[in-house]
């Protein structure tokens, strides 16, 4: 059994009530879910993917663990922009 927090980011804040009733904490701020978080699961537009890795760049540290379900990223894509 995983035991853990689990965080989101939502731009809409009507859409991240949603998520509240699951216990899941809900931000606006990439970097605020960055921050607090060990795992990072890019859930996003492949339009949006680079936008969201330059935000958060500054913040990945060799200790997140990265995992992008936006099709047609390729983990090369994904080390240009974070590191």
């Amino acid at each position: 059994m995983f035991v853990g927090s689990f965080f989101t980011m939502e731009v809409c804040v009507a859409e991240s009530s949603h998520f509240q009733p699951l216990g899941v904490t809900t931000t606006t701020s990439n970097q605020s879910v960055v921050n607090t978080s060990n795992l990072i699961i890019l859930a996003v537009k492949p339009l949006v993917i680079k936008p969201v890795l330059k935000e958060i760049a500054n913040s990945v540290t060799k200790d997140h663990i990265i995992v992008s379900v936006a099709a047609g990223v390729f983990i090369k894509d994904i080390e240009e922009v974070s590191f």
